[in-house]
């Protein structure tokens, strides 16, 4: 019996770990870039656990017609610069700092091969490549980087993702200028894992609420 009802709390605990991730999910279902979690249960000998991974299918596009906005079409992220180190996105709705330098809306700057990238003062165009030119002129092309396959990738606290390794640059790849890659979250499908998630939890609850009264007559009839 106390078997029972431990595997039955372990359960309750697991769903409540899952109801948060999908939460989270809800949370950013308009969040650009954002890469729905996955509530996995991971048996740790002690019942089992969800596992924060990311669902990397791509989102899809919103055409904004903004020349500094870039959808990535092809696995990766961009790399933007901070007083922290690198950081890995998704979210490609970029604009221009005070000091004319590609950045996104937290005034990180956005990373070319080459650095930094400036481009004040002039008509921007960003190729399918990633290459950048400001009035006709090759100015650098967009610095993007992955990580690993089989990497585990997670959302950080400021926006980005984390991963497993340290990611590479890729050397080829594609983007759609002009449009931003929106969150990939479908929320009828977490709502719907919300409820479902509910009903497990509620079952659980009866086997315990079933166990402690068995157990309480069974007491009972020792004692009386």
């Amino acid at each position: 019996m106390n078997r029972s009802v431990y595997c039955a709390a372990s359960a309750m605990l697991t769903e409540m770990l899952k109801q948060d991730v999908h939460s989270h999910n809800l949370a950013n279902a308009n969040t650009t870039g954002f890469k729905r979690c996955l509530a996995e249960a991971i048996p740790n000998g002690n019942g089992s656990a969800p596992a924060g991974n990311a669902d990397l299918r791509p989102g899809p596009l919103r055409v904004t017609d903004a020349p500094l906005d870039v959808a990535l079409q092809s696995p990766g992220y961009f790399v933007l610069q901070t007083p922290t180190g690198r950081q890995y996105t998704r979210n490609g709705h970029f604009t221009l700092d005070a000091g004319g330098m590609l950045a996104n809306g937290q005034g990180q700057r956005v990373l070319g091969r080459l650095g930094p990238i400036h481009l004040a003062g002039g008509r921007v165009e960003i190729a399918a490549d990633g290459a950048i030119y400001r009035n006709g002129q090759f100015v650098d092309k967009l610095l993007v980087a992955n990580f690993a396959p089989g990497s585990q990738i997670a959302h950080d606290a400021n926006g980005g993702v984390v991963g497993s390794g340290t990611p590479a640059q890729v050397g080829s790849f594609t983007v759609v200028s002009g449009a931003i890659e929106q969150s990939n979250v479908n929320p009828m499908e977490e709502l719907a894992a919300i409820r479902n998630g509910f009903r497990v939890y509620e079952a659980n609850a009866k086997v315990i609420t079933t166990a402690d009264n068995t157990l309480a007559k069974l007491i009972d009839a020792a004692t009386g």
